[in-house]
């Protein structure tokens, strides 16, 4: 019987920990960004403060943010607390979106492992496509938001197809596309 996925964010550090251990390329990774990648040029920068400074409200995401850019630039460095609600349902959508395969014989690390992998063979491309000096992230952290930030737009968009509104949380349900669009802008 496949093992149940986790509801915390710590159940899914353990199993990103346990995979990267089992597979071991933390080392290599951060090898391969400290030699090669450095002489990519970013397209992906930050609105420059000139710019965002007599609309800077414009520019911060109301309730979610997806990417990098305002991870980490609420309280003392940690996750905005007005997004945290959603940082939390980052990681329920991301559980949902594994539960979702109806075949018994795949067990959450199976899931996990499809999709961890996946993902690191994009992430360090995508990672250098953003500005160095706009974030600091581990390669690890950069995956695991990829993982959870795509999570959540796809079960987002699959619980509107199926009309299953009721488990999108109420603040994000009435105008949800709209605050969507919104904050990916």
């Amino acid at each position: 019987m496949p093992s149940e996925i986790g509801t915390t964010e710590d159940d899914l550090n353990s199993l990103f920990v346990e995979f990267e251990g089992d597979i071991g390329l933390s080392a290599q990774i951060n090898d391969f960004q400290n030699r090669s990648i450095k002489s990519e040029d970013p397209i992906l920068c930050k609105i420059p403060n000139t710019i965002r400074a007599n609309h800077e409200k414009e520019y911060e995401p109301e309730i979610i943010a997806i990417g990098p850019y305002h991870r980490n630039r609420g309280y003392l460095g940690q996750i905005n607390p007005s997004l945290k609600h959603m940082e939390n349902m980052k990681l329920k959508f991301f559980i949902d979106l594994c539960r979702a395969n109806n075949n018994e014989d795949i067990t959450k690390e199976d899931v996990l492992k499809t999709i961890t992998t996946a993902v690191q063979k994009k992430a360090i491309i995508a990672q250098i496509k953003y500005s160095e000096s706009s974030f600091n992230m581990s390669f690890e952290d950069f995956t695991k938001m990829l993982i959870l930030d795509g999570s959540f737009i796809v079960e987002f968009f699959i619980k509107q197809e199926e009309a299953r509104l009721q488990e999108i949380p109420m603040k994000f349900k009435d105008n949800a596309f709209n605050l969507l669009y919104r904050d990916l802008r």
